[in-house]
């Protein structure tokens, strides 16, 4: 049986637990950066994903934690870290580590022979453990400085954060918590296009038989490659590949026999390659800067010049890693249009068969006269500028049959194919108007007739 005097202290250790437990809501530990004064937030380091994808492992930030509650030898401190897996190779310091005053506390006695030691890692909850010893004064409001951690690169770049929480605890169970911390925020793709404006936009004079702009001058857009800023750093460039789609035929050329490509110069860069659809070309590693000049030809090589809009795509590699992988990344954008300073109206799916005759009428309501120009679309390729005669004021004039020759010349349509058709009038577009149909014959000489789309009758 207890005496007296073991009963008190019983009690006694009783309320102290009871105000331990009490006070377990009310203490926090919190972390601070490692260097003073600890009261301000950790720094959160925000790398872009193309600087850290390539590398073998990224450090998070230095920190401290801030002890708010009284520890005893043997007490402990747990710091549980999640998104990012630690780097295999990383090994752990085991050197004492002191708690030191934190300059922002009111009141702190930490003394020197009062340390935390690593005492384990537990790989399977990513808990590093740090036990008290030689604890011979308070300390609350000490801090203790907590080794920077090197996490896996790959990890990192998939996982988009390294986060940390931790507890205090003592043999009667947990004394403080940590909150949940990022201290790793990976950041957008630090790759970066932008293209000077204005972008490609010129006006094709339709009263100078589409060969030149309106202005006078050629068409430029340069486009600017390059690494964008970011807090840890950028990655390594290598080079990249851009292509602009859109009408190019107009780049075709046969002279004395001879097929070149005449009219595009793209500066700082190799391997230009030009096709009816597309105008490519290589650039080399860092900062890019691609000044792309459509140049209208003369003389000889003068060619039609077409209504098209121009799309860009850039497909790039970069690297910023010790162990020499190298990752591709993509970038796209709008490069700019050509418009017609004419009446340009739109036929959609006129079928290109025997047993099929195109109707389409330009009807001209006012007093100037103008040629008649079509670009037709089919199967991926271009027929461009085929003549239709000329729109008379105040009439209806029928293309259909000029249309559906320049097709069948040009032979590159499928005898099973639909064909849309770019009518372009000479004249002012508010006078202008397109009436699209066909006939169909069947084989015992019924027809049918039926209607077509116009981008008018759409919009």
């Amino acid at each position: 049986m207890k005496n007296k005097k073991e009963i008190i202290m019983f009690k006694k250790t009783l309320i102290a637990l009871t105000v331990l437990g009490m006070s377990s809501t009310a203490l926090s530990l919190t972390i601070h950066p490692s260097t003073q004064p600890a009261s301000n937030p950790v720094l959160v380091l925000a790398p872009a994903i193309t600087h850290v994808a390539t590398l073998d492992t990224y450090a998070n930030t230095a920190f401290f934690v801030h002890l708010d509650a009284n520890y005893a030898s043997g007490n402990t401190v747990q710091l549980t870290y999640s998104g990012a897996a630690v780097d295999e190779d990383y090994v752990f310091p085991t050197a004492a580590i002191p708690l030191t005053v934190d300059t922002a506390a009111s009141a702190s006695t930490c003394a020197a022979s009062q340390i935390a030691s690593f005492a384990g890692w537990d790989a399977a909850t990513l808990t590093a453990t740090y036990q008290f010893t030689g604890i011979t004064a308070a300390t609350d409001g000490c801090v203790m400085a907590i080794p920077v951690i090197s996490v896996d690169g790959a990890s990192l770049a998939s996982t988009d954060v390294f986060k940390v929480t931790g507890k205090g605890a003592t043999a009667y169970g947990t004394l403080e918590l940590l909150a949940e911390t990022k201290l790793i925020d990976v950041a957008v793709n630090n790759i970066v296009q932008t293209l000077s404006s204005p972008i490609l936009n010129q006006v094709v004079d339709v009263e100078n038989g589409r060969f030149v702009f309106t202005s006078g001058n050629d068409d430029v857009v340069t486009i600017t490659t390059t690494e964008g800023a970011n807090s840890a750093g950028a990655a390594d460039l290598l080079g990249a590949v851009h292509t602009i789609t859109g009408n190019f035929a107009w780049t075709n050329k046969t002279v004395a026999g001879v097929a070149s490509r005449v009219g595009v110069a793209v500066t700082n860069s190799t391997a230009l390659a030009i096709t009816d659809t597309t105008v490519s070309w290589q650039s080399a590693a860092g900062t890019i800067v691609n000044a792309v000049t459509l140049t209208p030809q003369t003389g000889e090589y003068k060619t039609i010049l077409p209504s098209t809009t121009y799309n860009l795509s850039t497909a790039y590699t970069y690297d910023n890693g010790t162990d020499t992988a190298v990752i591709a990344g993509a970038l796209t954008g709008v490069a700019g249009a050509w418009t017609l300073n004419g009446a340009s109206i739109t036929a959609f799916g006129i079928p290109n068969s025997a047993s099929v005759t195109p109707f389409l009428w330009v009807q001209n309501k006012g007093i100037s006269v103008g040629d008649i120009t079509v670009d037709v679309r089919c199967d991926g390729a271009t027929i461009s500028a085929i003549s239709a005669g000329t729109a008379a004021a105040s009439a209806n004039t029928s293309i259909g049959a000029a249309v559906q020759a320049g097709v069948d010349a040009a032979g590159t349509c499928g005898a099973t194919s639909r064909y849309d058709a770019v009518v372009t009038v000479n004249g002012p577009a508010g006078d202008m108007e397109l009436n699209a149909g066909y006939r169909v014959t069947a084989a015992d000489g019924s027809n049918d007739r039926l209607t077509l789309e116009t981008s008018d009758s759409l919009n």
